[in-house]
C-alpha cells in the first residue's frame, strides 16, 4: 500500500476494524468478497458463501451451463481499499462467472496457487513468472492460512497487440465453521493490477484489474467457483465499455476453469 500509517494507528485499526456482513444479492456479494478479503472472519466468509449460494442459484448450477453476467461498478473508495489509491471505480467494468468444477477443493487449491500457470494453461502467455512473497511451504502444510505472490506476465491476446504487466496476488484458506450452511473449508484468492500494463500499441490500455475468486464444495467433488473481475482495458478496436470484448472475456473465464479441472487429481 502507498499510504503510510504509524504503528499505533495500525494496531488500533486492526483491533477495531471488522468486515460488515455480506449483502443478499450476487453483485453485492462479489464486491463484498473483493473488499473484505483480508478482514472478514472465517464465520463471516461462511455466511457470505451461504448467501451467495442461495442468491446465485448455485445449487442448480451444472457444468455445461455456467453463470456469466456483468456486475455493477465498484463503489468509490473500493480501489483504494484493495491497494490502488488512484483507481477509478466508475471506469472498471464488472464481470462474473460461476462455474461448477468436477473437482474436490483439496485438489484445486494446489492448482490455484501453483507457480506454473503457463504450463497448466498452455498458449495463454508469452511468458509467466509467479514469485511467492510469503512462505508457500507453510501454506501448503496448513500452518499458514494465507499465501502472497507477484506475477510478471507478457501476453498477446487475439487482437495481436502484446502487453506486459505485473500483478499482486494471494490466496486465503478459510477453515470450516461449525454450523455453516455450506460446509467448509473454502478458498479465496485476490489479484490486483497496481500499475497499468505496458502496451505494445499506443492506442491500447490496461489500466485497472481487480479480481476475486471464491471456491467451495457444494457436495463432495463438486466445487463451485465464483470469479469476479472489474477491468478497464482496450485491445485493438474493442474495450471493456463495449459488450464484444466483455463477452469474449466471460467465455474465456469459463474455458479457463475447464482446463484447470482437467488437471484435478493428476
Amino acid at each position: 500500500m502507498s499510504r503510510v500509517v504509524s504503528i499505533i494507528s495500525l494496531v488500533l485499526w486492526c483491533a477495531c476494524s471488522k468486515a460488515p456482513l455480506a449483502p443478499d444479492d450476487v453483485d453485492g456479494e462479489a464486491r463484498w468478497f473483493l473488499v473484505n478479503y483480508d478482514t472478514a472472519s472465517d464465520a463471516d466468509v461462511a455466511d457470505a458463501i451461504a448467501k451467495f449460494h442461495k442468491a446465485s442459484g448455485a445449487a442448480a448450477l451444472t457444468h455445461a451451463n455456467p453463470l456469466e453476467d456483468t456486475l455493477r461498478h465498484l463503489q468509490a473508495g473500493d480501489p483504494a481499499a484493495v491497494g490502488k489509491p488512484d483507481g477509478d471505480a466508475n471506469s472498471a467494468r464488472g464481470m462474473i462467472t460461476v462455474t461448477l468444477m468436477p473437482c474436490a477443493l483439496a485438489s484445486l487449491q494446489p492448482l490455484v496457487v501453483a507457480q506454473n500457470q503457463d504450463v497448466l494453461h498452455p498458449g495463454s502467455y508469452d511468458s509467466y513468472q509467479r514469485t511467492y512473497t510469503s512462505d508457500d511451504a507453510a501454506f501448503a502444510s496448513g500452518k499458514s492460512d494465507t499465501l502472497t505472490w507477484t506475477v510478471d506476465i507478457a501476453a498477446t491476446p487475439l487482437s495481436g497487440h502484446a502487453y506486459t504487466e505485473t500483478l499482486l496476488g494471494g490466496a486465503r484458506h478459510v477453515n470450516a465453521t461449525a454450523g455453516a450452511t455450506i460446509a467448509g473449508p473454502y478458498l479465496l484468492a485476490r489479484t490486483l493490477l497496481p500499475h497499468p500494463g505496458a502496451m505494445h500499441d499506443a492506442s491500447d490500455y490496461f489500466r485497472q484489474d481487480y479480481q476475486i475468486d471464491v471456491f467451495y464444495e457444494r457436495a463432495p467433488g463438486e466445487t463451485v467457483h465464483l470469479f469476479a473481475v472489474w477491468r478497464q482495458a482496450k485491445f485493438s478496436l474493442f474495450d471493456t465499455d463495449g459488450d464484444t470484448l466483455v463477452g469474449l472475456m466471460l467465455s474465456n473465464f469459463a474455458k479457463w476453469d475447464d482446463v484447470t479441472a482437467g488437471h484435478c487429481g493428476k
